[in-house]
């Protein structure tokens, strides 16, 4: 399960943890203690708090189910039934591809209420949060052709592992899906279950916008005042808003991201690690984290960071993000002209924007926010291309092997071709 790429670059990112790729979420770096101290600052909600079908038993509460039991018909028996078993015999590559990249026989046998392991650090845990003066946030989830199972198992986590005072809604955006069960106009098994769930409302895209376009009629749907944008195949675990919302309530000009774990696309184990906290990007301008000799150009307090301490990044992994809904309006939010017909006058308008706002330029960005990085100035690579032995005629190539100490080897040279794409750095 592939993250996306967010299109904009931020200087103030600061980061907690969940988890996912498939996903999982966690807050590591800056957690809560375990949730059961917490649990006694905040009274039980009631059934009008939890909002819609919630099936809660007033007097109790499950630290695993904090919305109360989920998707229950009236007569208490679930409406979702989970599919038998995957055969032995399942051909792994065909059905990553029937799945989007994941093996969805195994994701609509599993149950959509599922324990999560704990691998934030020890230290995390032992932070506390008052629930009562916290804000709450709006979580969105846009999809097109997501699966059913997967959907549901991403929201079904996050109503379970939320402290209602927190979790004000659950916004669910369908970019012009025609899979039948999630589709507007399908068999209809989306919108009927999610009438069993509290605070989950669905919105429909009235035509196919593309991920940027869909996000930010998402946000605009939200009604909180801080909105968490989450991918549509994820896991949360325990005390995975505390910290984001936390960040915000101290600054509300700061965006938050998470450090990114995972879910393994063919078992869905949940796999600890990612991505990393501090990210950069690549001359691609793809996201990436922060090599080690990057982080040995950090200043001595950044890189002597204790465990639970925020940390600021350059660059943040689109699909998984929280902020201040008019905040991140007042900085531009994304940009929604990039698109097939993307023109003239779509681009000045961005650039008056800019100057309107006394923007920074990417020059003073490279050279303040992301020092770090192998190319601050183009100037830093004066060469860019192909090496050709002009005896043989000859190209040199990666193959593939591009990291430190891999062997490149000659090839028919080939245009375009990444793996004979060379660049000299000063």
């Amino acid at each position: 399960m592939a993250l996306g790429f967010g299109s904009i670059l931020l200087n103030a990112v600061l980061i907690t943890r969940y988890v996912l790729p498939g996903v999982q979420l966690t807050a590591d770096g800056e957690p809560v203690a375990d949730f059961s101290a917490a649990v006694q600052q905040q009274k039980f909600p009631n059934p009008s708090i939890a909002g819609g079908n919630s099936n809660v038993i007033h007097g109790t509460f499950d630290p695993q189910r904090m919305h109360g039991p989920l998707g229950l018909n009236p007569d208490g028996t679930p409406a979702h039934v989970p599919a038998p078993p995957p055969p032995p015999d399942l051909h792994m590559p065909a059905e990553l591809a029937r799945g989007g990249g994941f093996n969805l026989q195994l994701s609509d046998h599993l149950p959509l209420d599922r324990a999560a392991p704990d691998s934030r650090h020890s230290a995390c845990k032992t932070l506390q949060y008052d629930l009562s003066s916290l804000p709450a946030a709006s979580v969105l989830m846009v999809f097109y052709n997501e699966p059913f199972s997967t959907l549901m198992r991403s929201v079904h986590s996050v109503l379970n592992r939320t402290p209602p005072s927190l979790l004000h809604e659950v916004v669910l955006l369908d970019d012009g899906s025609n899979l039948p069960d999630v589709a507007a106009k399908g068999n209809g098994k989306l919108q009927q279950y999610i009438e069993l769930l509290p605070k989950v409302r669905l919105v429909r895209s009235p035509r196919r916008e593309g991920i940027v376009g869909a996000r930010l009629r998402a946000i605009r749907a939200a009604t909180a005042p801080i909105f968490v944008v989450l991918d549509s195949h994820i896991e949360v675990q325990d005390q995975w808003l505390e910290p984001l919302v936390a960040r915000i309530q101290e600054d509300h000009r700061r965006i938050v991201m998470p450090q990114v774990d995972g879910i393994d696309a063919e078992t869905f184990e949940h796999i600890a690690g990612g991505i990393g906290c501090k990210l950069g990007f690549l001359w691609q301008l793809m996201e990436h984290s922060y090599e080690s000799h990057q982080m040995q150009r950090l200043p001595r307090e950044e890189q002597q960071h204790g465990p639970t301490d925020f940390q600021t990044s350059p660059a943040m992994a689109g699909g998984l993000f929280a902020a201040n809904k008019d905040f991140f309006f007042s900085i531009g939010a994304y940009d929604e002209g990039p698109n097939i017909d993307y023109g003239v006058d779509t681009l000045k308008q961005r650039q008056e924007w800019r100057k309107q706002h006394n923007c920074k330029s990417f020059k003073w960005y490279m050279e303040n926010v992301f020092p770090e990085a192998d190319v601050v100035h183009l100037d830093d690579v004066p060469y860019l291309g192909t090496l050709e032995n002009k005896g043989s005629g000859l190209c040199l190539d990666s193959v593939g092997r591009a990291s430190p100490g891999g062997r490149p080897s000659l090839a028919q040279c080939a245009a375009g071709h990444a793996t004979q794409e060379f660049m000299y750095f000063r």
